[in-house]
């Protein structure tokens, strides 16, 4: 079944506005969502990156791929953003660094590890549209996810 049928009138209105939005923002945003629906292992691994590669970046990518049939993304530069994003979740989990907290909005752990001053800055100044397509995201993976359709009238 193509995957925009499923989707509610509220989730193709926020793909039509996706294209007056700054694309570092759908990026962004759609990467925060993809990196939380991954799990973190129950035990701390060798490496954080290895074991993102290899137990977490095919199924991170199956999301991305998922979400550009809907809408047009650089899938690589998305998944580079979703290790950063699980990274940093990682390093909340097993720390080794301090809270960093934004003013901005964003109260994120250990954030300073996994992304870099220009992503950051970024992220501060466009936190309210970020915020608002997290939203809009997650709600478009759980109806693309749901067995039930969505009514045509939604």
């Amino acid at each position: 079944m193509n995957n925009i049928l499923k989707l509610s009138q509220q989730s193709r209105g926020l793909l039509e506005e996706l294209k007056q939005t700054h694309e570092d923002c759908v990026k962004t945003a759609l990467a925060i969502v993809v990196a939380s629906r991954r799990n973190l292992p129950s035990q701390k691994p060798e490496t954080f990156v290895d074991y993102f590669n290899d137990n977490v970046k095919g199924k991170a990518k199956e999301d991305v791929f998922f979400f550009n049939e809907l809408f047009y993304i650089n899938v690589d530069e998305v998944v580079e953003l979703v290790q950063k994003y699980w990274l940093a979740r990682m390093y909340t989990l097993y720390p080794n660094n301090r809270v960093v907290y934004s003013p901005s909005g964003f109260f994120l752990f250990n954030i300073n590890n996994a992304l870099s001053e220009g992503e950051l800055t970024h992220s501060q100044a466009h936190a309210k549209t970020i915020v608002r397509l997290i939203n809009g995201f997650t709600l478009m993976f759980e109806e693309i996810e749901s067995d039930t359709p969505v009514e045509q009238g939604e």
